[in-house]
């Protein structure tokens, strides 16, 4: 085609008998031309909507997956939550109640937590020991009051004695 448009304007002012005939070749190869020139703008336009296709697919699949991701990291963040207060806050709320009961003197309770082997652990070791000191201090309490009340007999006894052996003596 591009030969054949040099070629007419050149033969023009050349020889316009020969110009005139080549031109119908050359018009038969200009609408050839244009037919391929459609056919290819037909091709170019299907592909670009093939593209803009994908693309939108690819834009509703990239959606999805950072909505899937978004709630999986949701979902992780809970099931971590929910294991922190399963091994931290529970046995913490545990001792704690604990303590106060311990506080108000029951020191029937049991301390929770003492197998652990982290700082809760350690914390109800603690509390077993000021649990047992307690305990031991309630006792001694207990002996010391026994005792005072045994003197406080026996000093009784012989004050009863002592009327006795004075009421007999002088009678």
């Amino acid at each position: 085609f591009i030969a054949g448009a040099q070629k007419i304007p050149k033969e023009a002012f050349d020889d316009p008998t020969a110009a005139n005939a080549h031109f119908p070749s050359f018009i038969e190869a200009f609408k050839a031309l244009e037919t391929a020139m459609e056919e290819v703008s037909g091709k170019i336009e299907t592909a670009v909507g093939d593209a803009k296709d994908h693309a939108a697919a690819m834009a509703s699949l990239a959606t999805i997956s950072i909505l899937i991701a978004a709630a999986a990291g949701v979902l992780i963040l809970m099931l971590c939550a929910a294991a922190l207060v399963r091994s931290i806050v529970r046995p913490t709320v545990a001792l704690t109640n604990a303590m106060s009961r311990l506080a108000q003197g029951d020191m029937t309770v049991e301390v929770p937590a003492r197998e652990r082997q982290d700082e809760i652990g350690r914390m109800a070791a603690a509390v077993q020991v000021f649990k047992e000191n307690a305990i031991k201090a309630m006792e001694l309490a207990e002996a010391t009051r026994q005792e005072q009340q045994a003197k406080e007999a026996r000093a009784k006894r012989l004050d009863q004695l002592s009327g006795q052996f004075d009421r007999s003596v002088s009678n």
